[in-house]
């Protein structure tokens, strides 16, 4: 068994001298000046394979670009030598078809000499003996274009990938405009938003994030749960099941995961003591790593934006959710203008969920 390690590095640019930038490309002493040490250690993509052992087998960067390896570890545009590439790799699978790696994050480019954007990228390799090729490539169909008042996106990343090479990531919106989690199956078309697929979760001007896929095509991440209203709005986790259904998650759906594990009982349930905002990876077996804040003694009512109320409290919590009951019938919470209500039976809930551990107070306002 393989194992892939994705390191990235970061350094800030403040105060550089471009004139001494541009000197440093053909210099053989990169440590000569601040200025150079920086064309050599910018954010850069790299990757690690391990056996089983522990041992590295072999290790490198993604800084290969469909052909051009921008100078080794010196990535600056060889047209505008002041600026320099940037890229990140988040995540990597073992691409089922042809048994090379894919990773996927962001690189840079030069959008019509405005200014380098941040693009989610999927980068693949083949093996060539004890060494890989890299390349490069843009997500299509989220294109940003040059000017403050056309740009629909700042920049946009890529944060999930299977090993069906199908990518998940969010794309930020330009101004004003949302936040807007999609979804990419390489070598065919475009990425969607979920605001398309899944309009009744991901409503209007909605801003989410899709976080991690499994090999079943199930995503997590999380999305708005109320307009902004010019403030930061409140989000819960959600799941979208874009591969073969899960019981009563229908292929094409999305669900908020408090509904998942609403037990639909009294508003003292373990289950009403949860709220999930968060859900960060999956694996193959459903089981959802997430961020969760706990009401001690149970949140007021069942709704998904219920206050703890004093002299209870509420904790930031990290909680594990694992598939339990996969022919229960979906009991959505109480909207949030309805009253508190209590029912006796109802189900269980199709996702177990265990809190692993605190790591933060926040009070509701």
């Amino acid at each position: 068994m393989i194992n892939f390690l994705i390191l990235t590095t970061l350094v800030l640019p403040g105060g550089l001298d471009f004139n001494k930038l541009k000197q440093c490309v053909n210099s053989s002493n990169v440590y000569q000046t601040w200025e150079c040490q920086f064309s050599t250690f910018t954010n850069e993509a790299a990757f690690w394979i391990i056996d089983d052992s522990g041992n590295v087998k072999y290790s490198g960067s993604l800084n290969k670009v469909n052909g051009d390896n921008r100078d080794g570890l010196t990535p600056l545009d060889h047209n505008e030598d002041h600026l320099s590439f940037q890229s990140s790799a988040k995540a990597v699978a073992v691409d089922s078809k042809t048994n090379n790696p894919i990773a996927v994050g962001f690189s840079t480019i030069d959008v019509k000499s405005d200014y380098y954007a941040m693009q989610a990228a999927y980068f693949t390799s083949e093996s060539h003996g004890s060494s890989y090729e890299w390349k490069s490539h843009i997500i299509p169909g989220l294109n940003i274009e040059p000017g403050d008042d056309r740009r629909d996106f700042t920049y946009t990343m890529a944060n999930g990938v299977n090993s069906y090479s199908v990518i998940v990531g969010d794309a930020k919106g330009n101004g004003t405009k949302p936040q807007r989690a999609f979804i990419y199956q390489v070598g065919q078309g475009n990425a969607k938003f979920f605001d398309q697929l899944a309009s009744s979760l991901f409503f209007k001007d909605s801003n989410s994030n899709a976080a991690a896929i499994n090999n079943n095509g199930q995503v997590v991440g999380w999305v708005d749960v109320e307009a902004s209203n010019g403030a930061e709005a409140r989000h819960r986790a959600f799941t979208y099941i874009n591969g073969a259904a899960q019981g009563p998650l229908k292929t094409g759906g999305a669900w908020m995961l408090d509904d998942l594990t609403n037990d639909n009982g009294a508003a003292n349930s373990i289950a009403n003591s949860y709220r999930i905002v968060d859900a960060t990876g999956i694996n193959n077996a459903g089981v959802i790593s997430a961020t969760a804040f706990y009401c001690d003694g149970g949140y007021d009512n069942l709704s998904k934006l219920s206050a703890c109320s004093l002299p209870k409290k509420e904790v930031k919590t990290v909680v594990k959710l694992v598939p339990k009951n996969t022919d229960a019938v979906i009991q959505p919470r109480a909207k949030d203008d309805e009253q508190p209500f209590k029912r006796s039976g109802g189900s269980l809930g199709i996702l177990a969920l265990t809190a692993l551990g605190f790591i933060g107070f926040r009070r509701r306002k």
